[in-house]
């Protein structure tokens, strides 16, 4: 006769598929990771090709920035784009910021 442990059983029946779960969770994570560390990427590289195609057609300014452009060059004055704001206002905004920056460096 054999003596069965049954916490040996149910141990014995659990540990394969959670080894598996493990595994395929692992996976998953190293998918999901390299998918944002390319997003990140993509993005950076857009965001350069904006600046320089901007600057290269001297369109640097907040009245002919629009969109991402706009929001970069808002970064450039330590400003960012609040939760539902309109390019207008975001460019009213800059314009503020740029106003002051020009005032305190003729000081």
């Amino acid at each position: 006769m054999v003596r069965i442990s049954w916490i040996g059983v149910a141990l014995g029946l659990f540990w394969l598929p959670l080894v598996l779960m493990c595994l395929i969770c692992g996976v998953a994570a190293l998918i999901i990771l390299i998918a944002h560390i390319k997003r990140k990427r993509r993005r950076k590289v857009a965001d350069r090709r904006i600046i320089r195609q901007a600057k290269a057609i001297g369109a640097w300014t907040p009245q002919a920035a629009g969109g991402r452009a706009l929001e970069l060059l808002a970064k450039e004055y330590g400003i960012q784009r609040e939760a539902g704001e309109t390019d207008r206002q975001l460019r009213g905004r800059i314009m503020e910021a740029a106003g002051s920056a020009g005032r305190q460096e003729g000081k």
